[in-house]
């Protein structure tokens, strides 16, 4: 994980944390990153998501379907979590990793993006 140490980042009030969690996306993204636990590639991020989302094989992802996922990772998703501190994003490397702030979330960061999360509720 990054450590950002002397970075300004933002407080994390439940409001924020709520915030976050409620995107499925986001949390798509945090489940997949919480699992590698390296910096990942954003190509290799997008099919993640991608696969995740549309519950599909990874050579049934069209090339439509990847560009509007990674967009939407590229301008709004990943955005939001870097500024919450909890994501680094390297330009240069076109990378993402989770920050050492998501520690102190983790317990519930890994109950919201659960896949079994529907079993702890009675329909």
């Amino acid at each position: 994980m990054a450590n950002q140490r002397g970075r300004n980042r933002p407080e994390l009030t439940p409001d924020l944390v709520f915030d976050i969690l409620r995107d499925q996306r986001r949390r798509h993204v945090l489940a997949y990153l919480f699992g590698e636990r390296r910096p990942v590639p954003l190509d290799e991020l997008t099919r993640a998501v991608a696969r995740r989302e549309f519950d599909a094989p990874p050579d049934s992802l069209d090339d439509d379907r990847l560009e509007r996922v990674c967009i939407s990772l590229v301008h709004t998703h990943l955005p939001k979590l870097t500024q919450a501190g909890l994501l680094e994003r390297n330009p240069d490397t076109d990378t993402v990793e989770l920050t050492d702030r998501v520690a102190s979330l983790e317990a519930d960061l890994r109950f919201a993006i659960d896949d079994d999360l529907e079993e702890h509720y009675v329909p």
